[in-house]
């Protein structure tokens, strides 16, 4: 008897253990911070074990059930076209005669429907001539004769055929929008254009060399000026970083003016250095 009973105290014991485990795995998915990662017992955590020690896990509060009326929102369209331009396409019907009598038809009403058109993007080549003249006369009388030019504006980048629109578009798409310059290269071999990322590389290198580095010195010297800065440091590997190994650390710092400075200024630098 004292043998099965020590068998059911055992049995008993790890039933209760299963169903505490149960509890507490349920306890970490309602009130645990939600992550991918699978927590296997008596694991070390390597990243986040200040957070788990520090911060408590925190029972919600109860939530008290409230139930109301709302008057009913008009429903509204999810775009608005307002300020869009409108071409009028009339479907109207040849022949205006009533084909039982032949009496002549009277309108009485029309309907309309609204529609929004995308219009893929257009491309043109604009060769830009330069005419060139010189005088007979001052050849014929002078010892140098003089050349004449219609003004033409230079290119922006020296010797390429990248418009400023171009130029635009791209680091738009690269900055703004978060789109790689590889993904902009298959976009433009799509429309038949073969403009290779090593090209807009290069368009991009050049444009801060002859342009965006003396805005962002510019940028920098106002930033000093301010009264509070914030600054942020963030570890960066560099694979082909001229006289550094590729297993080199660097550091990007980031610095912001403060909330009441009147010019708001955010500065990216980067140091080829290892620290």
């Amino acid at each position: 008897m004292i043998n099965e009973k020590d068998k059911k105290i055992e049995a008993l014991t790890e039933q209760l253990n299963w169903y505490s485990q149960q509890i507490k795995l349920q306890q970490k998915k309602l009130f645990g911070s939600s992550s991918e990662k699978t927590v296997l017992p008596n694991q070390i955590s390597l990243f986040d074990e200040i957070e788990l020690e520090s911060t408590p896990i925190k029972q919600e509060p109860e939530l008290e059930e409230i139930t109301y009326r709302r008057k009913r929102k008009s429903r509204q369209r999810g775009i608005d076209i307002s300020s869009l331009p409108v071409k009028k396409v009339i479907h109207d019907i040849d022949n205006k005669s009533c084909p039982k009598c032949g009496a002549l038809l009277r309108k009485i009403g029309e309907n309309k429907r609204k529609e929004l058109v995308y219009h893929p993007a257009r491309y043109e080549v604009i060769e830009h001539i330069q005419y060139v003249y010189t005088c007979d006369r001052c050849d014929r009388e002078a010892v140098q004769s003089p050349i004449y030019k219609s003004p033409m504006k230079e290119p922006v980048i020296y010797k390429s055929f990248a418009s400023p629109s171009l130029l635009s578009y791209i680091i738009d798409n690269k900055f703004n929008k978060a789109l790689p310059l590889y993904r902009q290269e298959v976009m433009f071999n799509q429309m038949g254009l073969k403009l290779s990322r090593q090209t807009m590389a290069n368009w991009m290198i050049k444009l801060h060399d002859e342009y965006f580095r003396t805005i962002a010195s510019h940028m920098h010297k106002v930033l000093l000026k301010s009264q509070y800065l914030h600054g942020d440091e963030t570890s960066v590997q560099v694979l082909k970083a001229p006289h550094q190994k590729a297993t080199t650390k660097s550091y990007m710092w980031v610095y912001k003016t403060g909330r009441s400075e009147e010019k708001q200024i955010v500065v990216f630098i980067y140091v080829n250095i290892s620290l």
